[in-house]
């Protein structure tokens, strides 16, 4: 904590109303849960009582939650700080915009989020009948890694809650042949494809082979998968004119990067580029600047301080690609060369994935987005405290738990070793192979759909394991 903000702490004076009436609340809520949890008969209940409740009190902790360099630069363009443009997703940009023009406060963002996230895993684990997990869920969701993961303002966490609600649509699909003809299934089905295309570029790939698969798998509905196809196309094309002809973003370079970093990778390895395309690409960066500024495992330090070069890039994109596809077809090495080192930590769990801040002094930057409530103010500091100190601890005690490969490879595995769980699994690995291929990163956020897909999957071999246990108990009696 910073010295100016203890002296602040030090001099507050206590509002003993406002501390009754806190202490009331947390009374009152306690009670509630209390009597869902001993008297309720609902698995979603129950399950959903729980999650939210753990959530929450990160939340109060992290109040107004996780908010770093990309979130604050997009609430920034929501309060027309700065222009609106498309480096991230203009979808997930207005997100912000709605919730500030709903609430007037940034709060309801992450208050919103988990919400989600705590219907999703109540959905999923009452569906599946999973019973007798409260204290497993206790112990996953209290665990830091879970709860900072999902009161974190990235886009990541909503398209990996998308993804993770529309596999198991699609799991559920696969074993009900019956499942389509449910209207709200297949609203269901619409919503969910809509986040996971609309929050992540890389959505739109998964999106279009979902979208074969379910062709090509229900047959007898084919009339019902064909109407959310074209749903979906009518979706991203009016998504787009609302964006760019209604919302005025402006486009920038994001598609043209990843083209840019393999022809990097070419250049270092003294492809003979013609002199024509060497005056292209040398338009936005020298082969002297590439050849110092280069590392193929994150794109920070060719591009860093280069924004005022972005336009040319913008500009030249459409012939870098060519360039990019006239190198790959003459010699495909350099390419295989950047893809395997750029994806280093999706896959190799030696190589050590930046997590995310957490400490007091990191976790929101940019202070003068304060006027929306973008601030440290947290409700519950010691709460936030001992989060803290507890993720330092098992960051220097467990540190393979933070890389993102762990849980990549934990799904792969039990994709190929457990067969009933391959259709429920597919759209995960799906998404590891298109990020392997389309994104240099060292950020644990590109993890969080097999993150929390390990956590399911951990709570139904728990479930399994304990019916196991139950059934031999039985039988031994006998």
């Amino acid at each position: 904590m910073l010295d100016n903000d203890k002296i602040l702490i030090k001099n507050l004076k206590v509002d003993y109303f406002k501390v009754f009436l806190n202490s009331l609340l947390v009374i009152i809520y306690t009670f509630i849960l209390s009597i869902v949890l001993t008297f309720s008969n609902s698995l979603f209940l129950r399950y959903f009582s729980i999650v939210f409740t753990i959530l929450f009190i990160y939340f109060l902790a992290y109040f107004p939650g996780l908010y770093f360099c990309d979130p604050v630069d997009q609430v920034l363009q929501a309060i027309k700080v700065y222009p609106c443009e498309d480096w991230q997703t203009p979808f997930h940009t207005l997100t912000f915009l709605i919730v500030l023009k709903l609430f007037n406060h940034i709060g309801f963002y992450i208050l919103i989020q988990i919400i989600f996230a705590s219907i999703l895993f109540a959905w999923i684990l009452s569906k599946l009948k999973l019973k007798n997990l409260e204290l497993y869920l206790i112990l996953i969701f209290a665990f830091p890694l879970t709860g900072l993961v999902l009161n974190n303002a990235w886009k990541d966490t909503y398209f990996s809650l998308s993804l993770i609600w529309l596999s198991f649509l699609l799991y559920f699909a696969y074993n009900d042949k019956n499942y389509l003809k449910n209207n709200l299934n297949l609203i269901a089905f619409i919503i969910s494809l809509s986040f996971v295309m609309l929050f992540r570029y890389n959505g739109i790939p998964i999106v279009i082979i979902t979208l074969i698969i379910m062709l090509f798998l229900f047959k007898e509905q084919f009339k019902k998968v064909l109407l959310i196809t074209l749903i979906i196309l009518g979706i991203y094309f009016i998504s787009n004119f609302l964006f760019y002809k209604l919302l005025k973003f402006s486009k920038t370079a994001f598609k043209y990067q990843k083209d840019f970093l393999v022809i990097s990778e070419y250049v270092i390895n003294n492809f003979p580029f013609s002199n024509e395309e060497k005056r292209i690409i040398e338009e936005f960066l020298s082969f002297e600047h590439i050849k110092q500024k280069y590392v193929c495992e994150s794109t920070v330090p060719l591009f860093w301080a280069q924004e005022e070069k972005l336009p040319k890039l913008k500009q030249n994109g459409p012939k870098i690609r060519k360039i990019l596809i006239r190198a790959i077809s003459k010699d495909i090495r350099p390419f295989i060369n950047h893809t395997i080192c750029s994806s280093l930590y999706l896959w190799y769990p030696f190589k050590k994935s930046f997590f995310m801040g957490y400490t007091y002094e990191e976790y929101i930057c940019g202070k003068e987005v304060y006027i929306v409530g973008l601030e440290r103010n947290m409700k519950i500091p010691q709460i936030r405290e001992i989060i803290q100190i507890i993720t330092d601890w098992l960051l220097k005690l467990t540190p393979i738990l933070f890389n993102i490969s762990i849980y990549n490879w934990f799904i792969f595995l039990v994709f190929l070793l457990i067969p009933k769980f391959r259709f429920l699994i597919l759209l995960g690995l799906l998404n590891i192979i298109i990020l392997i291929i389309l994104t240099p990163s060292d950020h644990f956020r590109f993890g969080i759909p097999s993150y929390l897909l390990s956590l399911i999957l951990l709570l139904i071999f728990i479930n399994h394991l304990r019916n196991k246990n139950s059934n031999l108990k039985y039988n031994n009696k006998w």
